[in-house]
């Protein structure tokens, strides 16, 4: 039963590479791109006066189209924290990890897309003094996202508009348990969403045509 099982996944895979190569998708569209962002809060406090939070937030993403509506890609969060009030602190942290992003709306001009990701990292929204501050913590993410080709001479420039939103699931390594997986809490633990750029390479035709 195993074996069977094992070649029907095999022969599945099997049939999307050939369904990916049969549509000429595969390999002739990549995109780059980069989305900062900036947060900055303001606390007003009868002790200690006014102090200020900020955090600079660099998206970076690649990706490559397999087929007609469907990417694979890679994204990096790369984020900078200085805190002004107590408690204290700066710190730089990454996530980084895999997305599969699907598009259900396109045209020649516009692309809105759907996204899942898994990822790794050491940013989570807490204090220094917080059990979970720069330990090892896997993030499952999804995300949307909107394409838009703002300059129709210049056809691979491309601005993106988007979100990602993370259940983050780590591991206490000072109790020595590992956090569950609460699917429920998927929104709202960690969020970044940013305006930026991307360049599309490859086949014009290919990221410009009407699908």
């Amino acid at each position: 039963m195993k074996v069977l099982i094992n070649f029907a996944i095999m022969l599945l895979i099997f049939q999307s590479f050939v369904t990916f190569s049969q549509e000429r998708y595969i390999g002739k569209e990549f995109s780059i791109g980069i989305a900062p962002l900036y947060l900055a809060e303001v606390e007003n406090n009868d002790i200690f006066g006014q102090h200020s939070y900020q955090e600079f937030i660099a998206n970076l993403h690649f990706n490559a189209r397999l087929s007609k509506n469907w990417f694979a890609g890679l994204r990096s969060h790369l984020i900078h924290v200085n805190q002004k009030f107590v408690p204290k602190y700066s710190s730089t942290n990454s996530i980084a990890g895999l997305f599969g992003q699907y598009s259900f709306i396109a045209s020649p001009r516009v692309r809105f897309s759907m996204e899942l990701s898994l990822s790794y990292g050491d940013y989570c929204s807490c204090k220094p003094s917080e059990l979970l501050y720069n330990q090892d913590l896997f993030y499952l993410g999804a995300g949307f996202t909107v394409d838009l080709q703002v300059f129709k001479n210049h056809p691979n420039w491309w601005m993106n508009f988007g979100f990602q939103t993370y259940h983050i699931n780590g591991y206490y390594e000072s109790i020595n348990s590992k956090m569950p997986v609460r699917l429920y809490a998927l929104i709202g633990q960690y969020t970044a969403s940013a305006i930026g750029v991307q360049y599309k390479f490859g086949d014009r035709s290919i990221f410009i045509k009407n699908e």
